[in-house]
């Protein structure tokens, strides 16, 4: 296997991406904060910046797979890597324990990132479920199956009790 020595992998790009990634993750907490403290202001002021954020993340995930389509031009077809971190075996030990540590640290940011954003959406759904529950109770009566005898033996139906919401205006 020839050694390529690839000046042109563009590293920074990698090392603003992991930049963004941890711009992001603090964004992330920072909605945290803002769900607990209830500040609805803040939240809704923190989904444009994620997605900026997110987009810029694309745009330097292009660049790089651009440059490795440039970089696996020059190399034998049947053994191409197929991904750009594939490219290790083939890079001098230097450049490939960078590229693993890179490929480690996206790999780590991304699995925190994906665990804060499930924690964020569970409490917001664990939230309305409970306003849900709460509007509930308020308009609707709780349905209980009472059966009532009446004095020929016959069963019948119990009446449910009145909501605690008057629902006429």
């Amino acid at each position: 296997m020839e050694q390529l020595w690839i000046p042109s992998l563009k590293l920074p790009l990698w090392e603003e991406e992991i930049s963004t990634y941890e711009t992001l993750r603090q964004a992330i907490q920072k909605e945290w904060d803002s769900l607990i403290r209830s500040d609805i202001g803040a939240l809704a002021s923190s989904l444009p910046e994620k997605e900026s954020y997110l987009v810029h993340i694309l745009d330097l995930q292009r660049k790089v797979e651009q440059i490795f389509a440039e970089i696996v031009q020059s190399l034998p077809e049947p053994s191409r890597p197929k991904a750009v971190f594939a490219l290790a075996p083939w890079v001098p030990p230097a450049q490939a324990k960078r590229i693993h540590h890179y490929r480690n640290t996206l790999s780590r940011l991304r699995q925190e990132i994906h665990r804060a954003n499930e924690r964020n959406k569970r409490f917001l759904q664990e939230s309305l479920n409970f306003i849900n529950d709460l509007f509930a109770l308020l308009t609707q009566p709780q349905k209980k199956e009472e059966t009532l005898y009446s004095p020929e033996g016959k069963k019948k139906a119990g009446s449910l009790p009145a909501s605690w919401v008057c629902r006429k205006v």
